[in-house]
């Protein structure tokens, strides 16, 4: 008999490898930019990621919905605004069941 679990585990290696590389590119070509461009850190971890300020504890000013944190319109303009929910929506794009893609994209200080 074959080895299902087996099979089961390589594949879903295979696409965790694959998700992977995409977070790093996804991190490297938008979210490090972001982060260098307003002084935030990008934080992942725990089954949540956000935006902080710089020099915020991790109990201060998050961005976890740019279109409905206040304080994140001082820093941007309308443009930047329409970013930011770009990259909440890629961020919160299901990869598989209850996991988006933002919990593969490490955190940026």
């Amino acid at each position: 008999m074959t080895d299902f679990v087996g099979k089961i585990n390589k594949e879903i290696e295979k696409f965790d490898d694959q998700i992977n590389i995409l977070a790093d590119e996804f991190s490297g070509e938008v979210i490090i930019p972001i982060c260098k461009r307003y002084g935030l850190r990008f934080v992942s971890g725990m089954g949540r990621y956000f935006f902080v300020e710089i020099g915020e504890s991790l109990g201060g000013n998050t961005i976890e919905d740019a279109s409905e944190a206040e304080f994140i319109l001082a820093l941007i303009n309308q443009s930047d605004k329409d970013e930011f929910d770009n990259i909440f929506d890629t961020l919160d794009t299901e990869v598989c069941p209850n996991r988006p893609f933002g919990y593969y994209v490490e955190g940026v200080k």
